[in-house]
């Protein structure tokens, strides 16, 4: 691809890209904050332990670990969609 067209496909690849990760980031944080039962000196401990013992449970079998695979690649999948049509309303 001569005479910069190649560069011309990127830049808009990499700035829907980087708003996308952006807008996943601002959402993954309304969901974390210090009020969470996690943050709590002695029940936090309890529910860590019980968070990790689930992922291990869920590791060790395998049609649960794909089943949960194919939620979250659906929700990945929803949620990148939904992020891309943003970007294009934007720069509409």
């Amino acid at each position: 691809m001569a005479n910069g067209t190649c560069l011309k496909r990127f830049i808009p690849m990499k700035a829907t890209c980087w708003n996308y990760s952006r807008h996943v980031v601002l959402e993954s944080r309304k969901q974390m904050d210090e009020r969470d039962v996690i943050h709590r000196p002695v029940i936090g401990r309890i529910v860590l332990t019980l968070m990790r013992t689930m992922m291990r449970v869920v590791n060790h079998l395998p049609l649960l670990r794909r089943l949960m695979q194919r939620k979250q690649m659906k929700l990945r999948k929803i949620s990148a969609a939904g992020a891309i049509e943003r970007q294009r309303a934007q720069m509409a």
